[in-house]
C-alpha cells in the first residue's frame, strides 16, 4: 500500500505523449503489480559508462537494482575483459524500470513515461560519455527520442557510436546480453558483442562533436549577381562541391525544378531559387559543365539525371557519391539514407520533420506524379525551403569527406 501511496499522490502537471496521455508512473500503472517499483539507477559510475537494458528481471526485481541474475553475469564478464567494473564504473539503468509481466517487450507509452521519469534525469545528472545500449528496446526507446523514425532493429543500428553533442556522450548500441547467451550455438554473436563492448569502451576517450546552428551555416541566394558571384567564386576554388536540387516530383520529363544549393566548405553552403532567369541558368549549367570541380551528391543518378534534362549537361564530373560510399563501408540494408548517416555519424538529428510530408508524391504508384513542395513553400515561405536544402549539400559535403577518409581517398 506504501508503494501505492508514493505515485497516487496529486502531481504538478505532466508532460504529456502524441496521443494526449499524461507520461507518469500512473499513467504507466507497471508499479502497482513489482516488489522493486521504479528502480533507480545503481552503480558508481567512474569511468563515464552508462549502461540501459530493456526492463528489470525477476532478481533484480527481488533485489532492487539492475543486472542482478543471469544476464547481468554475462554482462559483467564482458565488460571486465574491457577493462570495466560494472559495479564501479558504470551507472546502470533500463528504459522502463519496473518488472514487466511475463516475457513481453516495453509498450511505447511506458518507454516514453519512464524516460520522463528515470532515464532522462538519469542522463542529465550522471553526464556519461558513453551510454551502451542493450537489445532492441533500449536502443528503439533512447534513439526514439532523437531520431522519431529509429525502430527497435538492432541488427540495424549495433555497431555505430552516434554522438549526441545536445548529452554530450556517444550512444553505442549492440545485443541484449539474454541474446547473446541463447545464440550459444553461434558464437559469432558474443564474438561481435564483445567487440561492441570494446568500441564503445574506446570512445570513454573520444570529444563529442559540439551542438551546431546549420541553418546559420546556409547562405541564401536572392539575386541574380549573388548566385553568379558565388558559383563564380567556387568555381576559381576549384575544390570539389557537393549540390542538391529540389523538384516537384521525381520525373525529371514532367516536373520541374524548384531550388538548388551547394557547398564548398563544411561550415558553408549557399541556396537559390530557379525562377525564370537565364543569367541563373547559364551561371548554373556553367557550374555543372565544368571539369574543373568535381562534383558531389547523395544518390548521384538523381542530379545527373535532372543537370542532363533541364540544362543539357550529360558529363557532370562527379567524384563521390555519399549514398554508394555509405553502403560500400557498412552494406546493411536500411541505413543508407542521407538523414540517418547524418544522424548516425555526425549526431545530426532530423532536420525534414516540417518538409517531409510535402515531399511525398500525391500518388506514389505514379513516378509522374508532383508533389506538395509548392503547397509548403506558400504556407512556411521560400527560405525553409532553401535552409532544408541547403543543410542537404552541407551534409552530403561533410559525409564524403568523412567517407573517403575511411577510403584512405581524397577529396
Amino acid at each position: 500500500m506504501a508503494a501505492h501511496k508514493l505515485f497516487d499522490l496529486a502531481e504538478t502537471p505532466q508532460p504529456r505523449g502524441s496521443a494526449g496521455r499524461p507520461l507518469s508512473c500512473v499513467s504507466c500503472g507497471l508499479f502497482r503489480n513489482v516488489l522493486s517499483p521504479v528502480m533507480q539507477p545503481w552503480g558508481d559510475g567512474r569511468a563515464g559508462l552508462m549502461v540501459i537494458g530493456d526492463a528489470p528481471g525477476e532478481s533484480d526485481d527481488r533485489l532492487g537494482k539492475p543486472w542482478q541474475g543471469s544476464d547481468g553475469a554475462v554482462l559483467r564478464d564482458a565488460l571486465s575483459d574491457a577493462g570495466i567494473s560494472l559495479e564501479r564504473d558504470c551507472v546502470s539503468t533500463n528504459v522502463v524500470n519496473c518488472r514487466l509481466p511475463g516475457t513481453r517487450a516495453p509498450t511505447p507509452h511506458e518507454v516514453a513515461c519512464c524516460r520522463v521519469k528515470v532515464v532522462s534525469p538519469a542522463v542529465a545528472q550522471r553526464h556519461p560519455k558513453v551510454i551502451l545500449l542493450l537489445g532492441g528496446s533500449a536502443t528503439s526507446g533512447v534513439m526514439g527520442s532523437l531520431y522519431p523514425d529509429a525502430d527497435d532493429r538492432i541488427g540495424k543500428w549495433r555497431g555505430w557510436a552516434v554522438p549526441v553533442p545536445e548529452w554530450g556522450c556517444w550512444l553505442c548500441p549492440t545485443f541484449h546480453p539474454g541474446y547473446v547467451a541463447r545464440e550459444e550455438k553461434h558464437p559469432e554473436v558474443r564474438v561481435i558483442w564483445e567487440q561492441d563492448i570494446r568500441r564503445a569502451v574506446a570512445k570513454l576517450d573520444d570529444p563529442v562533436p559540439k551542438v551546431e546552428d546549420l541553418r546559420s551555416m546556409v547562405t541564401i541566394l536572392r539575386t541574380d549577381d549573388e548566385v553568379e558571384a558565388a558559383l563564380a567564386r567556387v568555381r576559381r576554388r576549384g575544390s570539389p562541391v557537393s549540390f542538391d536540387y529540389e523538384s516537384t516530383g521525381l520525373s525529371a520529363l514532367v516536373q520541374q525544378l524548384v531550388c538548388a544549393s551547394f557547398a564548398q566548405s563544411p561550415n558553408r553552403a549557399y541556396a537559390f531559387m530557379f525562377r525564370d532567369s537565364e543569367r541563373v541558368r547559364v551561371a548554373w549549367r556553367d557550374f555543372l559543365a565544368d571539369p574543373g570541380v568535381g562534383k558531389i551528391s547523395h544518390n548521384l543518378s538523381f542530379e545527373d539525371k535532372w543537370s542532363c534534362v533541364h540544362f543539357g549537361v550529360d558529363d557532370v564530373r562527379w567524384v563521390f557519391d555519399t549514398m554508394q560510399g555509405a553502403h560500400i563501408l557498412d552494406n546493411r540494408p536500411g541505413i543508407c539514407g542521407l538523414k540517418l548517416q547524418l544522424f548516425m555519424v555526425f549526431g545530426i538529428k532530423p532536420y525534414d520533420t516540417l518538409i517531409s510530408p510535402y515531399l511525398k508524391s500525391i500518388d506514389e504508384r505514379d513516378l509522374r506524379a508532383p508533389n506538395r513542395i509548392h503547397e509548403f513553400i506558400e504556407k512556411y515561405g521560400e527560405d525553409e525551403a532553401l535552409y532544408y536544402c541547403g543543410i542537404d549539400s552541407l551534409g552530403a559535403l561533410r559525409l564524403a569527406s568523412r567517407q573517403m577518409k575511411q577510403m584512405k581517398r581524397e577529396l
